[in-house]
């Protein structure tokens, strides 16, 4: 699940209520507005959108799919996927 909300300043807390709805961990995002959890009980997602709804959060985007590759490895291993440009740059 990804979500974008509208004031960035909110997105700790959105963080917070979607994890705690969601019993998953949310990784935030680049963009200061995003931020994404893995689903594992699709029933749960309308009940994190409710949780944000009522604390007043508002949402600019909310997409559901397929997880990436990137966050499939990250949820098994713990750890992100490392670019190997990075570390040609780091060398």
């Amino acid at each position: 699940m990804e979500v974008r909300v509208a004031d960035p300043g909110e997105r700790a807390q959105a963080a917070d209520l979607i994890a705690a709805t969601l019993s998953v961990p949310v990784r935030l995002g680049a963009e200061p507005a995003a931020l994404a959890a893995g689903i594992g009980d699709m029933d749960r997602v309308a009940d994190a959108l409710e949780a944000l709804q009522r604390a007043q959060i508002r949402l600019a985007s909310f997409a559901v799919g397929q997880p990436r590759l990137n966050e499939v490895f990250l949820a098994l291993t713990g750890h992100a996927v490392e670019d190997p440009s990075q570390k040609e740059e780091a060398a």
